[in-house]
């Protein structure tokens, strides 16, 4: 269903011209007019859509499956050193326009385009938080060990569980090793 109020339903089924670099069924790809790089580009939707919480999931899967081609194309054409993939949801996000999109900007090192936000530092409160999250999964992680170790548990309870077990330990180490960097 279009919106026959909103700009980027008009833009992604052409009834305004655009600078169109692919199109398909379901998507318009444009440059975008007030691009923060040269090359940056907006994949659209050509249903509407207010942001991804109104996106049906195979939609949202194909719109990042049409980032990465467009990406893996656009990186060798503009010769550049990376590439942003931004999607704002609400106002408070950024989103100045309702309908699902996907920025995709091109950067080369040391080329001063902002994505608008700082790193801060944690509060007190903040790193007491994440210091219980690290306890929490070193215990975890110790429990799972002890558990896996165990030769009578291992050779009795079904090989789902005690996979299921492996594959949870392996996801808490990762999660540990993120969070201690």
């Amino acid at each position: 269903m279009k919106d026959n109020n909103c700009i980027f339903c008009k833009l992604a089924n052409g009834e305004i011209p655009t600078a169109t670099i692919y199109e398909d069924e379901d998507f318009r790809v444009i440059l975008d007019a007030n691009p923060a790089a040269k090359g940056h580009a907006l994949i659209l939707p050509k249903e509407h859509y207010a942001n991804l919480y109104e996106l049906d999931d195979e939609l949202a899967g194909k719109s990042m499956i049409l980032a990465k081609k467009m990406i893996t194309k656009l990186t060798k054409a503009l010769d550049c050193d990376g590439y942003n993939i931004v999607q704002n949801n609400g106002e408070a996000a950024g989103q100045t326009v309702f309908h699902y999109h996907v920025h995709m900007i091109p950067r080369h090192k040391d080329d001063k385009v902002g994505l608008g936000w700082t790193m801060h530092e944690l509060t007190e409160e903040e790193k007491a938080l994440k210091e219980k999250q690290i306890a929490d999964l070193k215990a975890s992680i110790e429990r799972r060990k002890k558990l896996l170790a165990n030769e009578n548990y291992v050779s009795k309870a079904p090989a789902a569980l005690v996979e299921k077990e492996r594959l949870t330990l392996a996801s808490e180490i990762e999660a540990l090793e993120l969070l201690e960097k």
